[in-house]
């Protein structure tokens, strides 16, 4: 039996090999993600136009349109307040997700918020929302030492840019050098800023996503 997770990142020739060494096949992912693309890669290259870049089909499409049985998991367990899957349970999954009710519902400290910040997208990064995003991530080592972060960016280039000025707080701010020192003995949940696919399956009490582009 050959059991393929993470479906939608996996291209179809990376799979067949196994599939027709396989007797029983299970398919296992979630079509509303990212299919498998070289844009991450393009995306570093000055030459590049990335937006054209996410074009290619997953094992997980072609077995939907050829295997029989299949199966809708509905429950969501993983978010521990309902704001966090509220809009992709809306747009994405028509509503169809069963979420546990949180029971921090009217704490302002858990949950999904928006932070508006007027900044300017340029040569690929956002210098004003960096800024934002530190601030704010330096907030929340302070208030709560106690529990994990990360940092999330769009792309590579913020990700480097919010990446170097903390390793720079490292060697100048003693909270933040706490922090950081304390979350790394942990090392399945210590603090980092990754970019956007390098994301994936990672957990941490809080996260800070760095939209980095604008509404144009």
């Amino acid at each position: 039996i050959l059991i393929i997770d993470e479906a939608s990142q996996m291209k179809p020739e990376d799979a067949l090999s196994a599939i027709v060494r396989s007797k029983k096949l299970v398919v296992v992912g979630d079509d509303q993600q990212l299919p498998p693309t070289d844009f991450f890669q393009s995306f570093s290259k000055e030459d590049t136009d990335y937006e054209n870049e996410i074009d290619r089909g997953s094992i997980l499409d072609l077995a939907g349109e050829r295997l029989a049985n299949k199966r809708t998991l509905r429950w969501h367990y993983r978010s521990r307040h309902e704001s966090l899957i509220q809009f992709s349970n809306h747009y994405f999954y028509k509503n169809k997700l069963l979420v546990f009710p949180s029971p921090n519902d009217s704490e302002e400290d858990f949950g999904f918020k928006n932070i508006t910040v007027k900044g300017s997208y340029v040569s690929k990064i956002n210098e004003q929302e960096a800024r934002k995003v530190i601030n704010e991530a330096k907030k929340l080592m302070i208030k709560y030492p106690e529990d994990s972060l990360a940092i999330v960016c769009i792309n590579k280039h913020q990700k480097e840019l919010v990446e170097e000025e903390f390793a720079r707080l490292r060697d100048t701010d003693e909270e933040v050098k706490n922090y950081i020192d304390k979350w790394d003995e942990n090392p399945l949940e210590r603090f980092i800023v990754n970019n956007l696919e390098s994301i994936q399956g990672d957990e941490r009490d809080n996260i800070i996503v760095s939209t980095v582009f604008g509404k144009q």
